[in-house]
C-alpha cells in the first residue's frame, strides 16, 4: 500500500510537472508571437483632419454613434436621460427620439441590416441592466429583447463576419449572434507589446477593423478584427472642447460614413465631427 501511495504520488508530481512546463512552453510560444507581431506590425500613430462640424443637441451623453443612409442614429446614456434618438445628418436636428425609462442606462448601440431596409433592426445595450433592446429603424419601436449576463457598454456589428461584437469594460470582446445574442467566441485585445487595454467602450466595425474607444481616454484604438491586435492609436485630442462640464464628458462614438471619413463625438460635447485618420512619422 505505501509503495502504491508513493507510486502515485511520484505520477501526480510528474503531471503537475509537465503540465507546469507545458504551461510555460505555450506562455513562452505566446510571448513569442506577440514580439513578432511587434516586429513585423509595430503600433502605429494617427491623427486627425476635421473635415466638418455638426451642431448637436446640448445634453445629450453620448454612448454610441451609427449612421444608415444619411440619417445619423444615437444612443444617448444616464439614469433618467436614456434615450435612442435620430437625427439629421446635415444640420444635427433631432428627428425622433424614444426614451427608456428612469430606471434604465443606456449604452452602444448597433444596426444589424436585414434583408431589405424595413428589416434593418437596431440593438441597444443597456449598462447594468443586462439587457440588450431590439428596435425597429425606421421607428426606434421596441420590437423586442435579448438577455446578458456581462456590463453592457459598446457594441457594434461586423459585417464581414456576420456577427455582433459587444464590449463590457474588461478587455475582451464578445462575439454574438446577431439573431439570438448568444455568445459565439471572445476576442482579447491586445497592444503590440502584449499588454490589455482596458475599459474598452464604444466600438465601430468597419472592414477589416473594430475602432474602440477607450473610457475617459481622447485616443480611438484600431485593431484588426480577426486577430485582436491594435494596429494604430488615433489621438483625437484636438477635438475635444475647451470647456466640459464633467470629468466624464469624454470622447465617445464612432461611426463610419465611408470613402475614409468618420463621425465622432464625445459625452454632452456641442458637435459632432466629420474626420477622417492620417498617419504621423515618429
Amino acid at each position: 500500500m505505501l509503495a502504491w501511495v508513493v507510486a502515485s504520488t511520484a505520477l501526480v508530481a510528474s503531471a503537475a510537472l509537465v503540465g507546469s512546463n507545458f504551461a510555460e512552453r505555450a506562455a513562452n510560444a505566446a510571448n513569442a508571437a506577440t514580439a513578432a507581431t511587434a516586429a513585423t506590425n509595430p503600433l502605429r500613430k494617427a491623427s486627425v483632419k476635421l473635415h466638418r462640424t455638426i451642431p448637436k443637441e446640448p445634453g445629450g451623453f453620448t454612448q454610441g454613434l451609427e449612421v444608415r443612409r444619411g440619417v445619423l442614429y444615437e444612443s444617448v446614456g444616464l439614469y433618467g436621460s436614456s434615450e435612442i434618438r435620430s437625427v439629421e445628418l446635415k444640420t444635427g436636428r433631432v428627428l425622433t427620439r424614444k426614451p427608456l425609462g428612469r430606471k434604465v442606462f443606456a449604452e452602444g448601440m448597433t444596426i444589424v441590416p436585414g434583408k431589405s431596409a424595413a428589416a434593418d433592426r437596431i440593438i441597444q445595450l443597456t449598462w447594468k441592466e443586462q439587457t440588450a433592446i431590439v428596435r425597429d429603424l425606421a421607428t426606434l419601436d421596441e420590437i423586442g429583447r435579448f438577455p446578458y449576463t456581462q456590463e453592457g457598454w459598446g457594441v457594434c456589428y461586423s459585417a464581414t463576419r456576420k456577427v455582433l461584437i459587444h464590449s463590457d469594460g474588461s478587455s475582451i470582446l464578445i462575439l454574438r449572434d446577431p439573431k439570438t445574442f448568444r455568445e459565439r467566441g471572445r476576442l482579447q485585445v491586445r497592444m503590440p507589446d502584449g499588454s490589455r487595454p482596458t475599459e474598452l467602450n464604444e466600438l465601430e466595425c468597419h472592414r477589416d477593423a473594430i475602432y474602440v474607444n477607450v473610457w475617459r481616454q481622447s485616443n480611438i484604438l484600431e485593431l484588426d478584427a480577426a486577430t485582436g491586435i491594435v494596429r494604430r492609436t488615433i489621438d483625437l485630442s484636438s477635438l475635444v472642447p475647451d470647456t466640459l462640464a464633467s470629468p466624464d464628458d469624454v470622447l465617445n462614438g464612432i461611426a463610419a460614413l465611408g470613402n475614409g471619413r468618420f463621425l465622432v463625438t464625445g459625452k454632452r460635447w456641442p458637435s459632432y465631427f466629420e474626420v477622417s485618420f492620417h498617419d504621423v512619422a515618429e
